[in-house]
């Protein structure tokens, strides 16, 4: 008889907490930023998917996501790619030894309240 142990889960076990995330059924041009997109149009960008971040209800499971596998990019769990090296960086050196402290960033604040921000970003999907 087979070892069924052995087999992987099936996907949404893994995935399920997406189909109640804030950003399910927004613009995902909030969350990833198109090629060459730098400064203050990135800012404003990354602000805005924070806002919708901090109003999730899967905020953490996506942010435990994000950083358990490594996600190169877009806003995820509140956090920005840069954010989340800054944390691989630091859990490294923390690993390591002592080492200075990551100096934070601009926009690196979780709004407390998402006012607006869902519907500011309403609009059709980007696949």
């Amino acid at each position: 008889m087979a070892d069924i142990r052995r087999l992987p889960v099936p996907v949404t076990d893994i995935w399920n907490w997406q189909m109640r995330a804030a950003c399910r059924n927004l613009d995902s041009a909030v969350f990833f930023h198109p090629e060459k997109e730098r400064g203050p149009t990135r800012v404003r960008r990354e602000r805005l998917a924070k806002q919708v971040c901090a109003g999730c209800p899967v905020r953490e499971q996506c942010r435990e996501h994000a950083l358990a596998v490594r996600e190169p990019y877009g806003v995820w769990g509140g956090l920005s790619e840069t954010e989340r090296t800054a944390i691989h960086r630091s859990s490294i050196r923390s690993v390591d030894g002592p080492g200075d402290e990551i100096p934070a960033g601009p926009g690196d604040e979780i709004p407390d309240e998402p006012a607006g921000a869902v519907a500011a970003v309403r609009g059709p999907l980007v696949r």
